[in-house]
């Protein structure tokens, strides 16, 4: 991979083939490179591989997130495959604190700081945001609006105008993780409307989704369990002669990443081993029927 990574990155150490030790960081890409582009194919995210394009497997087991847990054998195409060799996690990990406030870890690939009367911090793009953090080649930057991006290291300062400010620390591992896991088991709520799709947690900004997202999200919920993809494509696709599988996979996966990018647990849309794919609702989750 050619670079340095941070001293406080997520490490996944892989072995690639033909001999070849890699150490993976979090939002490598592994791909197939042409002249004047790069066709990215799957995604490392945190210890998780999502597929951006077709699937992943396990076996005979067709995924499109696996957990990079030692020892594991990814398949991303015949006769390619990764195994994990190592994982290391760092004592302390950067974190980001607004204006003197609380640490938030960085999990999302993007954040924005919108400069509000109390400013925050929130995952996803906002184009009228005061900054911008992201991960770059194992390390996060901080480009504020207008500026080019910049390293974003404990101890580092940036001063967003009306006295707010933006601070880069590290805290423990441990601490993140439970931060992680908090999240993870919010309550959430769907409502399901006919062209959008309301998902709520308590005390955080709603997802609202639009479009084909939306009605995925509804179509499911309304059907209230597990359903063959090929019935709920033509219910999304109604004027297609056939099933377009790939049309539905590229749908999937902007789903994924975008509940991803707003902290929202990416198996909502589960998919089985047999070619059904359902709403996974954990026990204290609802849907509400808005169509």
């Amino acid at each position: 991979l050619g670079r340095d990574p941070d001293q406080n990155s997520l490490i996944v150490r892989v072995y690639a083939g033909s001999g070849k030790i890699a150490d993976m960081l979090r939002s490598d890409f592994f791909g197939q490179s042409a002249p004047n582009s790069v066709e990215r194919d799957t995604w490392a995210v945190g210890f998780q591989l999502l597929a951006l394009r077709g699937s992943l497997w396990l076996g005979t087991a067709e995924e499109h997130t696996v957990d990079l847990d030692e020892g594991v054998t990814v398949h991303l195409a015949p006769g390619l495959a990764v195994e994990v060799v190592e994982r290391t996690l760092p004592d302390v990990v950067v974190a980001a604190r607004i204006d003197g406030g609380s640490s938030q870890f960085l999990w999302a690939d993007v954040y924005s700081v919108m400069p509000n009367r109390r400013a925050e911090l929130v995952p996803g793009y906002q184009a009228h945001a005061a900054g911008w953090l992201s991960p770059s080649a194992g390390q996060w930057q901080f480009q504020p609006a207008g500026r080019a991006p910049a390293p974003f290291r404990p101890g580092d300062v940036w001063e967003l105008g009306e006295g707010h400010s933006l601070e880069a620390v590290a805290v423990p591992t441990q601490d993140a993780h439970l931060q992680i896991t908090q999240s993870a088991v919010e309550q959430l709520t769907v409502l399901g409307r006919t062209d959008t799709a309301h998902l709520h947690r308590q005390g955080r900004s709603p997802l609202v989704l639009t479009g084909l997202q939306a009605r995925m999200i509804t179509e499911l919920g309304l059907i209230g369990t597990s359903v063959d993809w090929r019935v709920l494509a033509q219910g999304l696709w109604p004027t297609d002669l056939e099933p377009d599988r790939d049309k539905y996979d590229q749908l999937t996966r902007r789903l994924r990443i975008k509940l991803r990018d707003h902290g929202i647990r990416t198996d909502l849309v589960r998919p089985t081993n047999t070619g059904m794919v359902e709403l996974y609702l954990h026990r204290m989750d609802r849907f509400v029927d808005e169509a």
